[in-house]
């Protein structure tokens, strides 16, 4: 047992403690010296308290006072207890029964005149979940994670909003929120994005659903060290379904089909980016998956657990009320 306010208890065993020693000095002082005293003397009570009768009602009387006493202690510290909170501590590891959903974004060049807008329909889709956890991976030449899958869902609001904000508020060639993809060679390498964003699920050994949905239009500047190809192979060995969003859909017919066929390959779907039933279908198709358990990280529980005090202190203080009615005290 673990008292949540141990210092309640050690105020009143402080309180018991002062009462007792005050009660004891107040006993030992001369009857006859306490102020508004007036004593009587009597004579032959030595015979009186030699009596067997007596002694034997004087030594009942002195055993139910002590006991009374014992009582309204034990009552007071019991009391005490429970003015402390007594509680219970637990270890569990929740499960957590949902989906896991990467943002990929594609911050290149070729890209900033619809991140905004690719970040618009991001914040649509997040607020079509619920339960889900959500990640956000961006790239360029490399791939920074701006956050991890969590189902914080104000903080994937805040940090898409923040991101949001930058694209209009930040007039630097390199905002905050992009820094860290520009570490590699070429730019806008679609093959390494995809399989980064892929890469970031956790518990990937674990049988889970898991839906990657990449923003990009697939005009690539420089050689991926992993295809398009070979990322969406990757994906789809992993179970990872990709649904695309192309904001330049048709403009070029061939990365339009390359795209469109990697996407489809991992069990996904190809949209363009303005398609009106684009996130509707998107959030439909990520929640017809069967949702899988995942156990959380170990959580210590802490519970009131009053009912074993509450009792003891129900009994102590009911016996010292019935004793002191039944002597009249």
């Amino acid at each position: 047992m673990d008292l949540a306010s141990p210092w309640l208890l050690l105020i009143t065993l402080l309180i018991l403690g002062v009462s007792i020693t005050a009660g004891i000095l107040l006993g030992r002082r001369d009857p006859a010296a306490r102020p508004g005293t007036d004593p009587v003397a009597v004579s032959r009570t030595d015979r009186l308290r030699a009596l067997p009768r007596f002694t034997s009602v004087v030594r009942s009387r002195t055993r139910v006072l002590a006991g009374i006493l014992v009582l309204g202690f034990v009552a007071i510290i019991f009391g005490g207890i429970l003015m402390a909170r007594p509680t219970t501590e637990s270890v569990t590891r929740p499960l957590s029964h949902n989906r896991d959903i990467m943002l990929c974004l594609d911050v290149s060049g070729s890209m900033t005149d619809v991140d905004a807008e690719v970040i618009d329909t991001f914040l649509e889709l997040s607020k079509g979940f619920d339960g889900e956890r959500i990640g956000l991976t961006i790239f360029n030449s490399s791939a920074a994670q701006v956050f991890p899958l969590t189902d914080d869902y104000k903080l994937v609001r805040e940090q898409l909003t923040a991101m949001r904000k930058s694209l209009t508020d930040d007039t630097s060639l390199t905002p905050d929120y992009w820094k860290g993809t520009l570490n590699g060679t070429g730019a806008s390498l679609i093959g390494d994005g995809l399989a980064a964003c892929a890469l970031r699920f956790d518990h990937i050994e674990t049988d889970r659903s898991r839906s990657l949905i990449f923003a990009t239009d697939n005009e690539e500047y420089g050689a991926s060290i992993v295809s398009l190809e070979e990322a969406a192979g990757y994906a789809t060995n992993k179970q990872i379904r990709v649904f695309t969003l192309n904001p330049v859909d048709g403009n070029n017919a061939s990365n339009t089909d390359r795209l469109r066929a990697a996407t489809e390959s991992t069990g996904g779907a190809y949209y363009p980016l303005r398609a009106t039933t684009a996130v509707s279908d998107i959030i439909a198709q990520v929640q017809s998956s069967q949702a899988r358990a995942l156990r959380g990280e170990p959580r210590v529980i802490r519970t009131d657990d009053p009912a074993l005090w509450s009792v003891a202190l129900l009994i102590a203080g009911g016996g010292f009320v019935v004793l002191v009615w039944r002597f009249r005290l």
